[in-house]
């Protein structure tokens, strides 16, 4: 991930650990719990989810685009 201020890249990288790591745990819980089976590591499918999730987020706050000239 590119962070133009290097200071905050470790504080980033942290965060974004947290936030893949923590729903990765409670998904492996709730797919033994229930007897599911994933075709790709959970860990695979917890980055897909939350990139998607973030990724929506950024393109419904971007501004309009400007008209082609």
């Amino acid at each position: 991930m590119g962070i133009s201020r290097d200071h905050l890249a470790p504080v980033v990288n942290q965060h974004l650990d947290l936030l893949f790591r923590q729903p990765g745990r409670y998904f492996a819980r709730l797919l033994r719990q229930r007897g599911w089976e994933t075709e790709r590591p959970i860990s695979t499918e917890v980055r897909t989810y939350w990139r998607a999730a973030l990724g929506a987020v950024l393109l419904s706050q971007a501004p309009p685009e400007l008209p082609m000239t």
